[in-house]
């Protein structure tokens, strides 16, 4: 599944612990989530991790449906979080 990183996204290496990131899940443009970044990040596979650790100030890679699930299951948003799997 496609996740869009935007607001909050750090570049080259994380910011200190508890920094929020804006995280589209499956091309949901809607409002978000916002996740902790370490903790997405330890999400992520080997390639993802690269993938969002190199890309500028916004990010897009595939993900699993579980970790994409695992996304919106931390995220927090005003609205009812989405069921992929």
């Amino acid at each position: 599944m496609k996740v869009k990183c935007t607001e909050g996204k750090s570049v080259g290496a994380l910011r200190p612990h508890g920094n929020l990131v804006r995280v589209f899940v499956d091309e949901d443009y809607h409002y978000g989530y916002w996740v902790e970044e370490d903790r997405l990040v330890a999400l992520l596979g080997v390639d993802a991790r690269r993938a969002y650790l190199e890309a500028g100030t916004e990010a897009t890679f595939e993900v699993e449906p579980a970790v994409a699930q695992s996304i919106i299951d931390i995220g927090v948003t005003p609205y009812k979080k989405a069921r992929v799997i």
